[in-house]
């Protein structure tokens, strides 16, 4: 009853908490994403092409940035456990009784016990130390370096209703381990109490 749409106008307004504006706003607020990622939802769903000037990165903001390093961070730990490193994580996962292709269909991955195994996958120069941090797959030393926040872990990617990658739970293969499940942290992306796991 407080949240009122006026179609013929295109515009909502929240009386509980004051918000309104256009659907593109609506997209917005509601799905935490800045103007442009907003933009590039909506054409997509009306199958609207949008030409760029000056190129597609130069529109990147910062959440855009976010989104990209967590979409990097899914393909990494996914092929991760694919591979060598991963093998005692895939034979773990196997006698869970996870079958292949559920491993696929969620994109399960592996994160080796290395302190920048995600970190060198990326391009310093493309990602500022701001969204490093923000993102909340790296965690900055005291000397201005990042390390890796997950590591020796199995990794579920936190999937939005947009389909995209937005966080990460690792659980640990190391028995001595005091966290035996780790999580991403709230991000710009990330709202713990907004995503409902799978």
């Amino acid at each position: 009853p407080s949240f009122s749409v006026n179609p013929s106008l295109g515009i909502f307004h929240c009386f509980g908490c004051g918000k309104g504006g256009n659907a593109l706003t609506f997209v917005m607020e509601y799905e935490k994403v800045d103007y442009i990622e907003a933009l590039k939802r909506m054409a997509d769903r009306y199958a609207i092409t949008i030409e760029w000037e000056g190129g597609e990165d130069s529109q990147k903001g910062e959440v855009a940035l976010i989104y990209e390093l967590h979409e990097i961070a899914a393909a990494f730990y996914h092929k991760q456990l694919l591979g060598e490193k991963g093998r005692a994580a895939l034979d773990y996962l196997e006698k869970r009784d996870f079958e292949r292709k559920v491993i696929g269909q969620f994109q399960i991955g592996f994160v080796p016990d290395e302190w920048e195994s995600l970190f060198r996958q990326i391009d310093p120069k493309r990602f500022t130390p701001a969204v490093l941090e923000k993102s909340g797959l790296f965690i900055r030393k005291e000397d201005n370096r990042f390390y890796d926040r997950f590591r020796n872990r199995i990794m579920f990617p936190i999937i939005n209703l947009a389909g995209r990658t937005v966080a990460f739970g690792g659980r640990t293969l190391d028995p001595q381990e005091e966290a035996k499940y780790l999580n991403s942290p709230e991000t710009p992306i990330y709202f713990k109490s907004g995503i409902f796991f799978g």
